[in-house]
């Protein structure tokens, strides 16, 4: 997602196994185990904005289980949203897909690649 609205590419870090072992959970995805690996330094430059920008779409449920949209399923309040790593915040918007999309095209990035505000 990334890669096509603001250009910028997965980075391959070649995270050892004992980075992900020292977070002492079970499932990263499950519970706040996904956050402390967003603030990992290794880990930081892809799970920052992956994993925090995930919440916006808490309303789609995990492929395995249905491939639809679950309002009830998303996540309510505010959410961040990164853009290099977790030092560089980019806003807060509440989370709901349309609200990333507003977020998302909003950053100079987007506008770099596309060549034109208002799209």
């Amino acid at each position: 997602m990334y890669e096509r609205l603001w250009c910028s590419e997965p980075s391959s870090t070649r995270v050892e196994a004992k980075t992900i072992l020292s977070l002492h959970v079970a499932d990263i995805r499950r519970g706040s185990g996904w956050k402390v690996l967003a603030h990992k330094p290794i880990c930081t430059t892809c799970h920052a904005r992956l994993d925090y920008g995930a919440q916006f779409f808490s309303g789609y449920s995990d492929s395995r289980v249905a491939q639809h949209y679950s309002p009830g399923q998303q996540l309510s309040g505010r959410g961040p949203l990164y853009g290099d790593n977790a030092d560089d915040l980019r806003g807060e918007a509440e989370r709901t897909p349309r609200e990333f999309a507003k977020l998302a095209v909003a950053q100079p990035e987007f506008f770099g690649m596309h060549g034109a505000k208002g799209l």
